[in-house]
């Protein structure tokens, strides 16, 4: 406990000299001054400054900034390589590419398209993406199977701007079959209901929406409380402006009634009230539970 509060009053020290007014103070400069890390590590005393100096907190755009610094991180690591030119290049059109929605590509998946160049191009050991033999995809995939998606957008920006065919691999339908699907569904309902572990219960929660209605898991962790409306003894959640009414024992789980009254609120909260679950902690109890029932 001593040394939590030595490492919180050190983070105040350091935001006190480097601040000229408390007006300066917002989610930039702290993520500026301190990283997200370090942010992360401190949720205590960030919590507290955005609760007392009313910060707005943007949780995308801070995961952006996150990202976007990743992205730089990971090109200045391969500066000294002789295609660093053109995976920057690579870097440059992927930020301004956009989805087939009109909305930009996110820097995590920019990062990933990226990464997945970079690991294609050293381990074919050239010294340009137009020396990349044309089954370079195939077996580079060989060893790193979940390359493939990534490296499908490298494929054209390599052929637009090098004319390099590079091959994808054959394309293996190992999806899981909808009988397990159901299986997996069931058992995250009836888990969610009986369990007495209320962590448990929290992370399965967004585990079941994401399943039951098909929404992208990160989504329904974003959800806030203005996002949950009750009507008639009926519950409903807005994602990208599609009303969903929640089914079965899922209003009751909800606990509509003890969600709060601030509308920004997350509703699967991570360690800080300002930042949503990760999907990782969902995952972990998804294949926890998945472990439990032999799938």
């Amino acid at each position: 406990m001593t040394t939590r509060i030595d490492s919180y009053a050190r983070f105040l020290v350091i935001l006190e000299r480097n601040t000229l007014s408390v007006r300066d103070i917002d989610q930039q400069h702290l993520f500026n001054l301190f990283g997200a890390e370090k942010l992360r590590r401190s949720f205590h005393v960030v919590n507290f400054l955005v609760e007392k100096l009313g910060i707005e907190w943007d949780n995308e755009e801070k995961e952006q900034a996150i990202e976007n610094k990743r992205i730089n991180d990971i090109l200045q690591c391969y500066e000294k390589q002789p295609w660093h030119r053109e995976v920057v290049d690579y870097a440059k059109e992927l930020s301004e590419r956009v989805t087939y929605k009109e909305t930009p590509i996110k820097p995590l998946t920019v990062r990933n398209y990226l990464r997945a160049a970079i690991e294609l191009l050293m381990s074919a050991k050239v010294s340009s993406i137009q020396e990349l033999p044309e089954e370079a995809i195939v077996s580079h995939a060989k060893k790193k199977p979940g390359h493939c998606a990534s490296l499908a957008v490298f494929r054209t920006f390599a052929k637009d701007k090098y004319a390099v065919n590079l091959v994808l691999p054959e394309k293996k339908n190992k999806g899981i079959s909808n009988k397990q699907h159901v299986k997996k569904i069931k058992a995250v309902m009836e888990k969610l209901v009986s369990t007495p572990n209320e962590r448990e219960a929290k992370a399965l929660m967004p585990a079941a929406i994401s399943m039951l209605y098909q929404l992208p898991l990160k989504k329904v962790l974003m959800l806030r409380c203005a996002h949950v409306v009750q009507s008639s003894r009926k519950v409903f959640i807005t994602v990208d402006d599609e009303r969903y009414e929640l089914l079965g024992p899922l209003p009751h789980l909800m606990k509509v009634d003890q969600l709060g009254i601030d509308p920004e609120a997350f509703i699967f909260a991570g360690r800080s009230r300002m930042q949503p679950m990760s999907t990782g902690t969902v995952r972990y109890h998804v294949k926890k539970l998945e472990a439990q029932i032999g799938m």
